[in-house]
C-alpha cells in the first residue's frame, strides 16, 4: 500500500496532464489483465484526449505497443466506479494523499511567509540601527566642528596681532563659518 500512496503522490506531483500510465494503474485496482481492465474502463464514456490519450509507441523491433495515459480526475473516477477489488481504496488513497500534500504546501507557504515576515522585521530593525549610529556620529562630528571652530577661532585671535598669518585665518573662517 506504501509503494502505492507513493506512485499517488507521483501523479499528482508530476505536473503532467495525463500523469498516469495505466499499464502501471489497473494492478493496483486489482485487475489481473490489461484487456479486462481496458474494456471496463471504456465503459465509463471517458473522453478520448480530455480525460485520457492513446499513443502508439514504436520499438525497434515488432508491432507498435499502445500506450494509455489518464488525467488524474480520471484515474481517481476510475478507481471510484470500478467494481475492482481495491478500486475504492486507491480513490481514499488519492483522497488521503491530495489532502496531505495540500497540507505540506499549506504549511510550506506560511514557514515561507512567517521566514519572509522576520527577514523584513530583522533588515527594518538593521536600518534603525544603522540610522540611529549615523545619527550620533553626525551629532559627534558636529561638536568636533564645533570645537575645532573655537580653537581655530582663539587661534586666529592670538596670531592676529603677529599680522602675518590673519588673512589666512580669516579666510578660512570665511569659507568654513563662524
Amino acid at each position: 500500500m506504501l509503494e502505492t500512496k507513493k506512485l499517488i503522490q507521483n501523479y499528482i506531483e508530476s505536473g503532467k496532464h495525463f500523469p498516469v500510465e495505466f499499464d502501471e494503474y489497473f494492478p493496483i485496482l486489482g485487475y489481473s489483465k490489461k484487456c479486462i481492465a481496458k474494456r471496463s474502463f471504456l465503459k465509463f464514456s471517458f473522453t478520448q484526449g480530455e480525460d485520457f490519450q492513446i499513443v502508439d509507441k514504436f520499438d525497434k523491433v515488432g508491432r507498435p505497443r499502445e500506450e494509455m495515459t489518464l488525467t488524474l480526475d480520471c484515474a481517481k473516477l476510475f478507481a471510484f466506479l470500478t467494481k475492482a477489488s481495491q478500486g475504492k481504496e486507491v480513490y481514499r488513497l488519492f483522497q488521503v494523499v491530495e489532502k496531505h500534500l495540500k497540507y505540506c504546501r499549506y504549511e510550506f507557504e506560511n514557514n515561507y511567509i512567517r521566514t519572509q515576515e522576520r527577514k523584513a522585521r530583522e533588515m527594518r530593525e538593521f536600518t534603525q540601527t544603522k540610522l540611529e549610529l549615523n545619527q550620533e556620529e553626525i551629532k559627534r562630528l558636529q561638536r568636533e566642528n564645533m570645537e575645532i571652530k573655537k580653537r581655530l577661532k582663539t587661534q586666529t585671535h592670538d596670531f592676529s596681532s603677529s599680522g602675518e598669518f590673519a588673512p589666512i585665518f580669516e579666510e578660512i573662517l570665511v569659507k568654513f563659518g563662524n
